[in-house]
Parts: structure tokens; sequence; C-alpha cells
């Protein structure tokens, strides 16, 4: 059973296909440049889970609390930004990311 109230801003992106696909664009794409193996993608995840701690991402992930932060810094990077000014969108198309069809 899933609560309304739990997915709320994913239904609402959801039903505006530009939204959806602009998210994707701008914080996913940047992330799997240069062939990408998906790590970025799994730090991210574990970091938001862990309320940003990087020593519990870490210890999620099976690696050193350095590594978690360098990931950070490379996501940063990419973005163009840091990554505290774009958690919501990011973490939001990371659960789209999640909800689509395997290939």
């Amino acid at each position: 059973v899933t609560l309304f109230s739990d997915v709320a801003l994913e239904a609402a992106v959801l039903r505006d296909e530009l939204m959806a696909s602009s998210l994707e664009e701008l914080y996913l794409v940047p992330l799997r440049r240069n062939g990408g193996d998906g790590t970025l993608d799994d730090t991210l995840r574990a970091y938001f889970a862990c309320g940003c701690r990087a020593s519990s991402a870490a210890s999620v992930l099976g690696v050193n609390r350095r590594t978690v932060e360098r990931r950070i810094r490379t996501v940063e990077s990419r973005l163009g930004r840091p990554l505290s000014t774009c958690r919501t969108e990011m973490e939001v198309a990371l659960r789209l990311d999640e909800l689509k069809p395997a290939s």
C-alpha cells in the first residue's frame, strides 16, 4: 500500500512529461556522462537515505567516508552547483528513474 502523501511530488511530476524529462536531462544525464556505471546514482540514493551523512552512506555502501565525499564532489562538479541547492530535484529525479521499466 502506498499513501498519496508519500508520492505526491512524483505523481505531480509524472503528469507533466516535459518536467519529468527535464529533471532527467538536468540531474541524471550529467551523472551518467562518460559511461557512468550507476555508482554516483547509488551513492546519492544512500547519501539521501542517510540524511546526507557521508559516514552513514559509506557504511551502507561498504566504502570509505572519503569515497562518498569524493563522489558527492564529482556530482557537484558535473552539475555545476552544490548539491544542497538542488537536493529535492535530484531526489525526485532519482525516484522517477527507479519507476522506469528496466531496459
